[in-house]
């Protein structure tokens, strides 16, 4: 198909002539003046024809949001470890840990975890006075947005990095 056999409108025809301007496109725009600007002319601002939203999803009184309790998990998903909502569990033992299972622990208060066995890795996220006690890991320990939570290292560890953490402990037996 050549361009010769598309037909081509008027309207269309008469756009791609003014695109083809170039530079000159630009000569039939007005100038605008400094009356004209609102940041410059404050009259302009007063007599806005935008309408105010209104903000949704904030609270209008100025009282925090209510904390919403969400049910505690422990539990195996697959290979990943699900540590969630846990409150003053000082009980929580991981046994037979394997090489290949992660642990993910979050948003957790007061609580203790005890860990036998060699992890691949270990996330503790948005916990508040936790602390963990584990063996061994093959990769890392992770510790995100955490307050006042403590680490225990029985055997081994080669790399543990810490984002936005307030008062981290660390004690390892060897």
């Amino acid at each position: 198909m050549s361009l010769d056999t598309l037909e081509v409108t008027e309207d269309r025809a008469n756009l791609f002539k003014e695109i083809n301007k170039g530079q000159d496109i630009t000569k039939s725009l007005k100038k605008v003046t400094a009356d004209m600007q609102t940041h410059k002319n404050p009259n302009l601002r007063s007599g806005s024809t935008v309408p105010a939203t209104n903000k949704q999803g904030g609270s209008t009184n100025g009282q925090p949001k209510p904390v919403v309790s969400k049910p505690p998990k422990f539990e195996l998903d697959g290979k990943r470890w699900m540590v969630e909502y846990q409150v003053g569990k000082t009980d929580l033992v991981i046994e037979n840990g394997e090489m290949n299972q992660v642990v993910y622990m979050f948003g957790c208060k007061n609580s203790t975890i005890q860990i036998k066995g060699k992890l691949n890795s270990i996330v503790m996220d948005s916990c508040v006075k936790c602390a963990m006690v584990f063996d061994s890991l093959v990769s890392s320990v992770e510790f995100v947005n955490c307050r006042d939570s403590q680490m225990q290292v029985g055997l081994f560890l080669t790399y543990r990095p810490i984002q936005n953490y307030i008062h981290f402990y660390q004690w390892s037996a060897h």
